[in-house]
């Protein structure tokens, strides 16, 4: 690549940069606290795995699979953690009044209550319906109505305020899923 007449290099414009270009790196209290989070739940798995029986050998053993993602998972923590640690005297303070103000965290809450109420709906809410279609029984739970209305109040926040729209792409994806595992791999929905 050509570099421009001042000096500096050039950067393509096709390179990638991440999927947050203005985000940078995360602050190393943050990578601390994940990394001593995903070290602690990649150990958990490694104890459970070691507490499962033995029936053969140990590479037929059923725990061998969580043994080894729970140990690869608790050493790339370990180096998060390490790495924050390191880097942390060089940050700047972390200023959480920011991070919790912002209207990108705003949303976010949002997104939370919105997967907490759909999640507790689908709980509660529990039915199942069946509708003659062509002579075929099709059955509709409470699965269908529930996923529709979360999905479009979701599409409506983080995509257009288009309403329709929501609500189309809500139907459609909430059909798809819903016939791709009752139809195809005879799966019932939650709810």
């Amino acid at each position: 690549m050509k570099s421009p007449d001042d000096g500096t290099t050039a950067v393509s414009s096709t390179a990638f940069r991440g999927e947050d270009e203005s985000a940078g790196a995360s602050h190393p209290v943050l990578d601390l606290a994940a990394g001593i989070f995903l070290v602690a739940l990649g150990l958990w798995f490694v104890g459970m795995s070691l507490a499962l029986p033995v029936p053969g050998r140990i590479t037929t053993a059923p725990g061998l699979l969580p043994f080894l993602t729970g140990a690869s998972l608790s050493v790339m923590a370990g180096f998060l953690a390490f790495s924050a640690f390191r880097r942390r005297s060089s940050a700047m303070p972390l200023q959480f009044t920011a991070m919790v103000t912002t209207l990108e965290a705003q949303r976010r809450f949002v997104l939370i209550v919105c997967i907490i109420v759909y999640i507790v709906a689908l709980d509660a809410l529990s039915f199942e319906k069946y509708i003659d279609i062509a002579g075929h029984a099709v059955p509709v739970g409470s699965f269908e109505p529930i996923t529709v209305v979360a999905l479009t109040t979701m599409l409506r926040f983080f995509w257009t305020r288009n309403i329709v729209h929501c609500l189309a792409v809500s139907v459609v994806w909430t059909l798809c899923l819903s016939l791709a595992f009752r139809g195809l791999f005879n799966i019932p929905m939650p709810g």
